[in-house]
């Protein structure tokens, strides 16, 4: 593949300018006849997921992520593309799955550690969230999302007073008043 060829930088850019104009099935056309030429154009599938992922077809969109997936398998920007689409489907099982792939790829990513964590919440994996935060907490110990999921997780596991502390490290105040705890 030429990666220079004038036709494909203009056809690239052309494409790329709809897409920053809101112009998402337009910018999928151009893509796809770029693909036409260029087959192995990375780059333009994942953009022609992104703006399936814009007109809310999901389902596409994950196809999408999954071909670049598939062919460049170590790459977290395609498999966080795919954990986020999970994501927003609420698929949080499917979801846990890529963000451990990505994780797995490099686990200094706060934003993935933080949707895994909430993910790992919203399914009630109480023990599995507990191992999880244990791990991470120690990565981003000032990571006002995770001590204030860790502190929720911690309380309902029972360890209420080490919940309470890590609530208020990610909330920064808790009150107490009579007998009850509002956290602020």
């Amino acid at each position: 593949m030429n990666k220079t060829s004038p036709e494909l930088i203009k056809n690239f850019s052309n494409a790329e300018k709809l897409f920053s104009q809101g112009k998402y099935r337009e910018a999928i056309k151009k893509y796809k006849k770029i693909l036409i030429s260029y087959p192995n154009l990375i780059i333009a599938v994942n953009n022609i997921g992104l703006c399936y992922e814009h007109l809310n077809q999901l389902e596409d969109s994950i196809e999408c992520y999954k071909k670049c997936s598939i062919t460049i398998p170590k790459e977290k920007i395609f498999i966080n593309n795919i954990a986020n689409i999970y994501y927003k489907k609420k698929d949080y099982n499917n979801s846990i799955k890529e963000l451990e792939k990505s994780l797995l790829i490099d686990d200094s990513q706060t934003e993935i550690i933080e949707k895994t964590a909430d993910c790992l919440l919203k399914l009630n994996l109480k023990d599995k969230a507990h191992l999880f935060f244990q791990k991470y907490i120690k990565k981003i110990p000032n990571s006002t999302l995770l001590n204030t999921f860790y502190g929720k997780n911690l309380i309902a596991l029972n360890k209420h007073k080490e919940g309470l502390e890590f609530l208020r490290k990610g909330t920064g105040f808790i009150e107490f008043n009579e007998n009850k705890v509002n956290i602020i």
